[in-house]
């Protein structure tokens, strides 16, 4: 490729890096929000110059909303340990501000999704550059195609071992599993040890005698729970992390790209490059998908709501007793609960989970009103037969209103009949869904009622707005 030479222009709010021959790059303009003062920001800036038709630098404290509005994509830089956390704001706004299709750097996806209460506030730093369990999608074939060829055979991670079950297929008969390193053998070296994550070179040694797989300095996975049921939500690929084997590194929710890799370009390798710049490419057509679920973090808010879905994987946790486990759920179970010994415990919770909901301090409590009515709270069956009860009147009519005040995001007013529900009902049944990461509510999807497609059908790459503009170089 042939050397340009760039002028950078510094002024007090921002830095733009201009390209004087941008004719062989990706037809996009970025914005890379970040700390102008980090080391981090020459690097992604000498990077994406080289690869796109402009590349503009404004530090996170002085970008506004506004400035989005020269880019095609905004980039956000937002490594943990440069301010205060949990953070009180977002650069990018609040919950669904943001209008431009963004990419989350690293650890950025958390910062934003605590601050901004979208999902990937539940997870670990603890995410290192090998990816795992890529799916078949665009984003590992094009503009770049990744060379699948360069993946390698690894030993079961330590911190993954005793969820061989839970691995399927991806478990080798011999024990290893299939990677994609993403960075540079150079990036290994000293880093802090955070959470109990074992330090370089302890947990393994890869067979070709370079520095283990945990030697490298960690971004963040999300937590997989944060996925179900989220329309909006498509993931591209998991890595080697300290969790779980389906913990997310790439992901989107809707006009987010969350790269979850700690490493700058300079650390990257080609396919580590590749995937960034195909990451970039790619979310830059989703102009009209929003993040839809407002999820509180555990980080932010102590009174979060317990998820089920985490739930269910805590009480399969054998070193965690009857009395530990009491925790997750409301006082009022406790004297019910208490009695129980793990395998009733674990017996009642499963019995009862269609019931269950987090209480306001987020300790899951169980619904009477819904356990009376005898639809989980998260069927399909559950608006119609309560409408059908405000119809019928008597007594169950309070209990329904109760419910659907309770349980539909932004639900009619008290004093709406039963006629205007059925019409509510009739006009939105195919583009609702229910989540539990979003307060164990019932949303509407907006893109789907829009398209009038029906949202179990309008997933991943179809809430697209257009093909991405940038996949060939101009």
């Amino acid at each position: 490729m042939r050397s340009f030479k760039w002028v950078l222009v510094f002024v007090s709010i921002f830095v733009s890096a201009v390209a004087q021959e941008p004719a062989t790059r990706f037809p996009l303009k970025l914005i890379l929000v970040s700390n102008l003062d980090s080391k981090r920001t020459p690097e992604y800036l000498d990077f994406l110059s080289q690869q796109f038709l402009s590349v503009e630098s404004i530090g996170r404290h002085a970008f506004k909303l506004s400035d989005a509005k020269r880019a095609d994509v905004v980039l956000l830089d937002w490594p943990q340990g440069e301010e205060e956390f949990p953070p009180e704001y977002s650069p990018l706004g609040k919950h669904g501000e943001i209008s431009v299709p963004v990419v989350l750097l690293g650890s950025a996806s958390l910062q934003h999704a605590v601050a901004a209460d979208t999902l990937g506030g539940y997870g670990c730093t603890c995410l290192y550059p090998f990816a795992f369990h890529m799916r078949d999608h665009d984003v590992f074939k094009t503009p770049l195609p990744i060379d699948m060829s360069k993946m390698e055979t690894i030993p079961l991670y330590e911190d993954w071992k005793g969820q061989e079950k839970d691995l399927g297929d991806l478990l080798k008969p011999d024990g290893t599993i299939a990677v994609l390193k993403l960075a540079q053998e150079n990036t290994a070296g000293a880093r802090p040890v955070r959470r109990g994550i074992p330090g370089p070179g302890v947990t393994i040694q890869r067979p070709d005698g370079q520095p283990s797989v945990n030697s490298y300095e960690a971004g963040w996975c999300t937590a997989p729970y944060q996925f179900e049921q989220a329309p909006d939500v498509e993931v591209m690929s998991g890595g080697i992390n300290s969790k779980t084997p389906y913990h997310g590194a790439l992901w989107r929710q809707g006009n987010l790209m969350h790269f979850g890799f700690h490493q700058t370009p300079p650390q990257l390798n080609d396919a580590g490059k590749a995937l960034l710049i195909n990451s970039i490419v790619y979310i830059s057509g989703f102009t009209e998908d929003r993040p839809i679920a407002i999820a509180s973090s555990i980080f932010k808010d102590d009174q979060a709501p317990q998820l089920r879905q985490r739930v269910a994987s805590i009480l399969r946790m054998p070193e965690l007793d009857t009395k530990q486990c009491l925790e997750i759920f409301h006082e009022s179970l406790s004297p019910a609960l208490a009695s129980m010994d793990k395998p009733a415990l674990v017996a009642w919770y499963e019995a009862n989970r269609p019931f269950l909901y987090a209480e306001i301090d987020g300790h899951l409590a169980l619904d009477n009103n819904a356990q009376e009515l005898g639809v989980p709270i998260d069927s399909m069956e559950f608006i119609p037969r309560n409408i059908d009860a405000i119809k019928v009147g008597a007594d169950g009519e309070q209990r329904a209103r109760q419910l659907l005040a309770h349980y539909v995001h932004n639900a009619l007013d008290a004093s709406a009949t039963a006629a205007q529900w059925a019409s509510w009902w009739e006009t939105n049944r195919d583009f609702v869904f229910f989540s539990d990461c979003g307060g164990y509510q019932w949303y509407i999807d907006s893109l789907a009622s829009k398209r009038n497609v029906p949202t179990a059908t309008l997933r991943g790459s179809l809430r697209a707005s257009r093909p991405a503009p940038g996949t060939t170089k101009q």
